[in-house]
């Protein structure tokens, strides 16, 4: 994964083979372009288990039930640990960029350095899962996914 800063300092766009596939914002890392709200609420609870993999160093995490939450400030995934995303919608004027999440990282994750490792680890995740080659950057990409080197 190669990062392109945008104009802010807070903002660090993250590109597979020149596709936008999310940001790193702050204490937030986004993934986007999946073609439902319940992909990418799978996408989210997928990152979520490999964060949390890594944070406890075991190899293995139960798979959460989860349900979305709504609030005046959009949408969520939770789970019974608590909030485990918040789900980014389709832009409304082009919805190009399809359905998204945010997770929240810790305060020793958030340099941009431990960031975007943990943005790799998201990504290598969700590649491993099939989801990161249904997203809308790579789906009618043509090349079979086993020959694609993410």
């Amino acid at each position: 994964m190669r990062i392109r800063a945008v104009e802010s300092d807070d903002e660090v766009l993250l590109y597979v083979k020149d596709q936008n596939v999310g940001h790193i914002r702050d204490d937030l890392v986004g993934f986007l372009g999946f073609a439902t709200v319940d992909e990418a609420a799978e996408a989210a609870c997928i990152a979520h288990r490999a964060l949390a993999r890594r944070r406890s160093g075991t190899p293995g995490s139960p798979a959460d039930e989860y349900l979305f939450g709504h609030t005046d400030e959009g949408q969520f995934v939770i789970a019974r640990s608590g909030v485990l995303a918040r789900l980014l919608p389709p832009d409304p004027v082009s919805g190009e960029m399809g359905w998204g999440f945010e997770l929240a990282l810790r305060a020793n994750e958030a340099p941009r350095i431990f960031a975007l490792a943990r943005a790799r680890l998201i990504w290598a995740a969700l590649r491993t899962s099939g989801l990161a080659s249904r997203t809308r950057q790579f789906a009618g990409a043509g090349t079979p996914v086993s020959e694609r080197s993410f």
